[in-house]
C-alpha cells in the first residue's frame, strides 16, 4: 500500500504529465491490465472519445466502451477551452457518435 507521502508525490508527478502522456502512460496500460484491447483515437475528430477499448466477454461477444481522458481546471466561462460546458460537450458526442473498430465496421 502506497505512504500519503508516495501519494502526494506520485498526485504531483500525474499533474505535471500532458493530457497525452498521462493518457497513454497511465490510463491505457491500466486499461489493458483490466483485459481491454485499447487505441488511443483522441485528436480532432475524437468526437468525445480518447480512448476505444474491447474485449471478449465470457460469452464470446465484444464488450466496447469508449474513455475521455481530460485534464481542466473548473470554470464557469464557457470561452475557456478547458470548462465545463466543454467537458459536457464532448460527452455528449461520445454517447452520439458510432464507434469506428479496427476492421471498419462501427
Amino acid at each position: 500500500m502506497l505512504s500519503e507521502q508516495n501519494v502526494s508525490v506520485l498526485q504531483a508527478k500525474f499533474e505535471q504529465m500532458s493530457e497525452l502522456d498521462f493518457t497513454k502512460s497511465v490510463v491505457i496500460p491500466i486499461l489493458k491490465e483490466m483485459g481491454f484491447k485499447s487505441d488511443y483515437f483522441g485528436g480532432p475528430y475524437e468526437d468525445g472519445k480518447d480512448i476505444i477499448l474491447w474485449k471478449t466477454d465470457d460469452f464470446g461477444e465484444t464488450e466496447c466502451g469508449v474513455a475521455q481522458v481530460k485534464k481542466i481546471r473548473p470554470s464557469v466561462s464557457t470561452r475557456d477551452d478547458s470548462s465545463f460546458s466543454d467537458l459536457v460537450n464532448q460527452l455528449q458526442q461520445a454517447t452520439e457518435k458510432t464507434i469506428p473498430n479496427l476492421d471498419g465496421n462501427k
